[in-house]
């Protein structure tokens, strides 16, 4: 296992391993925490739903059973109490206290599925992370927030739930997302998070994380800045503030971005 995040940031896609990464960004926040614990973890996880699975199971009743297994016996399950809690995003924490978001709830889910023989991915699905099982000749859309198996029917009203039936279902919204997607999901997360409890050091540690999984973003110019307005250091701010604009001119969030370009040149106005 590399030394950090960063490192293992600059491997080729092939080689990452979405627990591997996740483990490395909650050590981010966790320093000492012992990564191969948290393997054995996973490890007892696959164990135990094996022997849950019913002889000769077909592929359709081993995501049954496993669904059973982890949302029931095992007590995982979606955190609706305190969504935003950073610690839903951090896989050792998910491990330890059995509550999650979407997204870590299903790194999780999907890594004790291979541990059972089933192949399953992520789903970048919009506004929640979901999996994809391959149960024999079709697939299987499994909400891990919720722990539910989905039709495509349930795929649009979730949808219909989130976007006010702005947006149609389409194949596109169930392609699988590979791990270097997936983790810039999570840090994405982390930002918000931060931002939102004004820890402004820790965000710009997570901004800092998902520029080096994915080089080159205009929106990393912008939460830079986002971050210097927090600490208060203007004259930055204002500089990789004005950047982003210069790169995503017609972004969605583009005309909120020249208000707080406006708001910080008039500070720096008063300052001097």
């Amino acid at each position: 296992m590399p030394d950090g995040f960063p490192e293992y940031a600059r491997r080729p896609d092939a080689s990452l391993d979405l627990v591997e990464g996740a483990l490395l960004i909650a050590r981010e926040a966790y320093p000492n925490l012992d990564l191969p614990r948290y393997r054995a973890k996973l490890d007892k996880l696959g164990e135990e739903a094996r022997r849950g699975l019913p002889a000769r199971a077909t592929p359709v009743a081993v995501v049954d059973a496993l669904n059973e297994f982890l949302f029931g016996r095992a007590g995982f399950r979606g955190n609706n109490e305190d969504y935003y809690d950073p610690r839903n995003s951090f896989i050792n924490e998910v491990l330890d206290r059995r509550l999650g978001i979407p997204i870590t709830l299903s790194i999780l889910y999907c890594a004790v599925a291979r541990r059972v023989g089933l192949p399953a991915a992520g789903v970048g699905f919009p506004g929640r992370y979901l999996v994809k099982c391959r149960a024999g000749r079709r697939d299987l859309i499994v909400d891990c927030f919720d722990g539910r198996i989905l039709e495509r029917r349930d795929c649009q009203k979730l949808l219909d739930s989130m976007y006010g039936g702005r947006l149609k279902l389409s194949d596109e919204m169930l392609a699988v997302s590979g791990p270097r997607e997936t983790l810039a999901r999570v840090l994405n997360n982390l930002k918000g998070v931060y931002f939102g409890r004004r820890e402004f050091d820790r965000a710009g540690r997570f901004v800092d994380l998902s520029e080096g999984l994915l080089p080159g973003l205009p929106e990393h110019s912008r939460d830079r800045g986002m971050v210097h307005l927090g600490l208060e250091q203007f004259g930055k701010a204002l500089e990789l503030l004005e950047r982003y604009l210069r790169l995503a001119p017609k972004a969605p969030d583009a005309p909120t971005v020249r208000r707080h370009v406006k708001m910080t040149r008039t500070l720096l106005c008063h300052l001097n």
